[in-house]
């Protein structure tokens, strides 16, 4: 592998761990303000139908656009 592609790879690596942690700790904070308002069981609850729902809408795009061509 060239030398110019190993950096670009690794700047899109550093970029993507960037963006990663900074929507994990908006998360973590969304998470500490419902808490401290007295529904962090709401907070679970909505994080959980969205990774759930999440879930559901990538199985059908599998579904729907991966299997036919498999």
């Amino acid at each position: 592998m060239e030398r110019t592609n190993r950096w670009l790879w690794r700047l899109v690596i550093a970029v993507t761990a960037f963006f990663m942690v900074v929507k994990a700790l908006a998360i973590w904070a969304e998470g500490l303000w419902f808490v401290s308002e007295g529904y962090g069981d709401v907070f679970l609850l909505r994080l959980s139908w969205q990774l759930v729902i999440f879930a559901v809408g990538f199985s059908l795009f599998f579904l729907l656009l991966y299997v036919p061509y498999w």
